[in-house]
């Protein structure tokens, strides 16, 4: 055999080889994308499935409830959040949809009146224990920011 043909020959089965690799690589992202479809369909049941879309719009139906779970009326919730909203509240980006300001003091408030460990807060918000444990701190500040002619500290309390 002479060079141009053992070339040629080398050439084919390159792109041979080739060809297989593409086809199982191809086979393999089209079966990500099937498990992906699934996962994301998972992920947009389980987000209607937290404790704010069936407990919360509960406490609108009398003032009792929303006391007894947060331990403020609904007017004093709906004002607190209208007074810290600009400072909690982060925008939608491309990749995700912001965790909304109302779902942040609830989860603090919550937290604050029945001291729950971040574990069934997690499960009840369906929020990352880290997210909550990044959100505790920011609203607890932006609340002592809206409520500053409120709350007296002593002038040699040291913070």
């Amino acid at each position: 055999m002479d060079r141009v043909q053992i070339r040629s020959e080398v050439r084919g089965v390159l792109q041979e080889t080739l060809n297989f690799i593409i086809e199982e690589i191809n086979e393999e992202v089209e079966t990500e994308r099937i498990k992906l479809g699934r996962k994301r369909k998972w992920v947009k049941d389980r987000v209607k499935q937290d404790i704010n879309s069936y407990l919360f719009p509960e406490l609108s139906k009398g003032p009792t409830e929303h006391f007894d779970a947060l331990q403020m009326t609904e007017e004093s919730f709906n004002w607190l959040l209208k007074e810290v909203e600009p400072y909690i509240q982060k925008t939608d980006t491309v990749m995700r949809m912001a965790l909304p300001a109302a779902l942040k003091l609830e989860i603090v408030l919550h937290l604050l009146t029945t001291g729950t460990s971040l574990r069934t807060l997690e499960v009840l918000f369906n929020v990352s224990k880290t997210s909550i444990c990044l959100m505790i701190s920011k609203v607890c500040d932006a609340i002592c920011l809206a409520l500053k002619d409120y709350i007296q500290v002593n002038k040699n309390c040291i913070l």
